[in-house]
């Protein structure tokens, strides 16, 4: 009877230890979407500024060049450089989707200009998908005179 409350309790402890384990290893594992806000624009690279990377990003079958200035982790416990090692074998990075104002803004950009972006990203080896949630311009630094 000792023998089999001690299976009892050897068991229960190793599934509560494998529940426990699970979220945490999902989160290292990519599996809960990060929040980013990504600078860049579509097209052609230009000279400057300095790229952070470039990505080819698709929509379905549409296929769009993102060269990327800036890319600030807004939640979620990775750093920046770690996403773009993460994604670099790919090509496609990775597809767009998300709310359809955020996406007809996205691929209406006009080549070149400068936009910001912030979605959900989720990074998993079979699916790698950005939510788009808003696009806008960037709004031009320099203070207004007055």
């Amino acid at each position: 009877m000792h023998h089999l409350r001690r299976q009892v309790i050897v068991a229960l402890l190793g599934l509560l230890l494998c529940s426990g384990a699970q979220p945490a290893q999902a989160r290292r594992n990519g599996l809960t979407p990060l929040m980013v806000r990504v600078t860049g624009y579509l097209g052609e690279k230009r000279d400057k500024p300095i790229l952070l990377t470039s990505w080819k990003v698709n929509r379905g079958r549409d296929v769009y060049r993102w060269h990327v200035i800036k890319l600030d982790v807004l939640s979620g416990n990775i750093a920046y450089f770690n996403i773009v090692s993460q994604l670099e074998p790919y090509d496609p990075a990775f597809s767009i989707a998300g709310d359809t104002k955020g996406i007809n803004d996205f691929i209406n950009t006009p080549p070149g200009e400068t936009i910001v972006v912030i979605g959900y990203l989720r990074l998993e080896a079979a699916i790698r998908t950005l939510m788009i949630d808003t696009v806008r311009p960037l709004q031009s630094e320099t203070p207004t005179p007055g």
